[in-house]
């Protein structure tokens, strides 16, 4: 789930709003959805990098743990 921001958001996805804002049922959600973890806002930082910035660390460990389960998903595994 992509929603695009406008000009008035500086470029910040729903999901920079809610790492911003801290609100954690808001990234819950987004997540659930489908929110892309890696889209970057106007300063070229993508939501983790934004929750590291404002020093959000329980922020910063939901979408960590989030953009592991997605790795974790998506990587071939290795064939012995």
């Amino acid at each position: 789930m992509n929603i695009p921001a406008g000009p008035r958001c500086h470029n910040m996805t729903p999901l920079h709003e809610a790492v911003m804002n801290r609100r954690m049922d808001a990234l819950a959600l987004l997540v659930s959805r489908g929110a892309d973890l890696s889209l970057i806002d106007e300063s070229g930082q993508t939501p983790l990098a934004l929750a590291r910035f404002l020093n959000h660390q329980d922020v910063v460990e939901v979408v960590e743990m989030e953009q592991g389960s997605i790795e974790c998903f998506t990587s071939p595994k290795s064939v012995l």
